[in-house]
């Protein structure tokens, strides 16, 4: 049985269901981890998706969603406009994509002097 995981909900909430907006959706040179992740040689192209979030009218986080490029080949996730369902069903209803395991990485600034 699948473990609920906080941040899951990237993965099966509606991008409709929740305020930002899209920032970026494009091809680009899959940086040296996620390349090892994926098996592509070094700068292959891989697709990115990253969403701003925003709560109460302020950004709350930057979400990004890296795919190989080819399950983005053919589908809505390229046009920029959110999702009506989540990524997880929305991939396997378009491609016939099954998630075997994900990867999150989280990484946060440093506050500062002003911030704390």
């Amino acid at each position: 049985m699948e473990q609920k995981r906080p941040r899951q909900a990237y993965l099966t909430r509606r991008e409709t269901e929740s305020t930002g907006e899209i920032v970026e959706v494009a091809a680009v040179a899959a940086p040296k981890l996620l390349a090892v992740l994926f098996d592509v040689r070094p700068k292959s192209k891989a697709f990115v998706r990253r969403r701003l979030t925003t709560r109460d009218g302020e950004p709350t986080e930057v979400v990004s969603l890296w795919l190989p490029l080819e399950l983005s080949e053919g589908t809505d996730l390229t046009s920029g406009v959110p999702l009506r369902q989540g990524f997880r069903e929305y991939l396997q209803a378009r491609k016939g994509a099954r998630f075997d395991h994900i990867v999150e990485q989280i990484t946060a600034p440093m506050p500062s002097a002003d911030e704390v």
